[in-house]
């Protein structure tokens, strides 16, 4: 009985042990994913559900990548992340990137995502402002140390309007809104893809209509949000480099293709973005911004050069830079894959938000 047992025993243990040996093999040829952080510019909202198919999906855990997506406080900060090593990626305004690297910060564009430029001058109907050329002799609030209002003079100029013809009022970006439905500025601005919706929907319950001008249609057509990284990343860990964009642009094509559905996962993840009109329209508009003919023509996050010099003078103009940055310290395009729509969400993109806009 004793020499049974025994035998029992020893098979057991032998099972156990070939067991372990299997799992410990297994780990061995399948290393873990490794853990990258990426930093979005603001508060998650609508505009971001465009980063959510490559999480949701697997994307970036087919690429080895478990990535984690932090909410931002604004693009500055996140520049400023990136060239701290406090996180990976970021997602980021080009312009606030290209003033940051001219102040010293290391912080690259290496996809564009908003190739069309959403800051917009809002107004209401009522004023009868229609171009810039209507904005003399108005008051325009906005925070002035703020990239809207350290591009306002320059872009006045660009319009052959003398800045001075402008009264520019100090007001906090959370204010504006307010303040021009109150009457105590005549213009204001924000992104379509983040202030322009409140704006709307405010005008929606006030019985107002809104009208927005779009900045890039009056010379001010520079690059805005892209992915960033420090120039250190790009050397010594080139391939997760390409793995990460890679994952990325296959997301964000799978959110252009399948709108409705992303904004639902959206929705779902983050139960704190109550207004979901709101929400939508952001998104809406983050897509017109991303699918442009040139992204849909030479794949999504193509930069062009021209745009590149035209985004670096008007921000060196605009902040007074006095000094020479060559193009190739703000982006490179040798990281980026060349990603193509198969399908144009025409329909998302038409409808209406509000039952006006």
């Amino acid at each position: 009985m004793k020499r049974m047992w025994a035998r029992m025993a020893w098979t057991v243990a032998l099972g156990v042990a070939l067991a372990l040996n299997l799992s410990g093999l297994a780990s061995a040829g399948q290393a873990a994913p490794e853990k990258i952080k990426f930093q979005m510019d603001w508060v998650i909202g609508g505009k971001h559900a465009l980063f959510y198919p490559a999480v949701e999906k697997g994307y970036y855990r087919e690429q080895g990548l478990d990535v984690e997506l932090l909410r931002g406080t604004g693009s500055r900060e996140t520049v400023l992340s990136v060239d701290r090593g406090l996180v990976d990626f970021g997602f980021a305004d080009a312009g606030t990137q290209t003033l940051e690297v001219a102040r010293g910060a290391k912080a690259r564009v290496i996809g564009i995502v908003f190739d069309e430029q959403p800051l917009m001058f809002i107004v209401l109907k009522e004023s009868g402002i229609k171009t810039p050329k209507d904005f003399v002799g108005k008051r325009y609030g906005t925070a002035i140390a703020s990239m809207s209002g350290a591009l306002f003079p320059g872009f006045m100029r660009l319009n052959q309007i003398d800045p001075a013809q402008v009264k520019m009022m100090n007001v906090e970006i959370a204010s504006t809104i307010p303040a021009l439905f109150a009457g105590q500025i005549d213009i204001t601005s924000g992104y379509s893809n983040s202030g322009l919706p409140i704006a709307w929907f405010q005008g929606v319950k006030e019985g107002k209509e809104v009208v927005s001008i779009p900045a890039g249609d009056f010379g001010l057509d520079i690059y805005s949000n892209g992915i960033i990284v420090h120039p250190q990343t790009l050397e010594k860990r080139p391939e997760m480099v390409r793995r990460f964009m890679q994952a990325t642009y296959r997301g964000l094509k799978y959110a252009a293709e399948h709108p409705q559905e992303v904004l639902d996962t959206l929705m779902a993840r983050h139960p704190e973005i109550r207004n979901k009109d709101i929400a939508r329209a952001q998104f809406r508009e983050a897509l017109r911004n991303f699918l442009t003919p040139a992204a849909q023509k030479n794949g999504l996050g193509w930069m062009d050069p021209a745009k590149w010099k035209l985004t670096r003078d008007v921000i060196f103009e605009g902040y007074k830079v006095d000094k020479t940055v060559p193009l190739e310290e703000f982006y490179t395009g040798a990281f980026l894959p060349v990603v193509k729509l198969d399908r144009f969400p025409k329909e998302f993109l038409e409808e209406k938000v509000f039952g006006r806009y």
